[in-house]
């Protein structure tokens, strides 16, 4: 989910629990999820006021605070 801040939430529906990710250097403005065939799988694309988007891996058999990585970022986007 998207926050009034630079930081990803990733939240468990299933047990309430949040984990909160950094990366952008300004304010998270939109985000999307690419499901994969595996749900427990996929990634997310994040975009923000600092121009960038980033591309993140999902994997939520991924110990805690590590079940979203970033594996590109794309600068200059307005």
């Amino acid at each position: 989910m998207c926050s009034n801040s630079e930081s990803l939430k990733l939240v468990d529906l299933r047990t309430g629990g949040c984990e909160i990710y950094a990366g952008h250097s300004d304010i998270v403005i939109t985000l999307d999820r690419i499901q994969l065939d595996d749900p427990s799988r996929g990634y997310v694309l994040s975009g923000a006021k600092d121009m960038e988007i980033r591309l993140w891996s999902y994997d939520d058999s991924r110990p805690k605070f590590k079940k979203l990585k970033c594996i590109a970022v794309f600068k200059g986007h307005n």
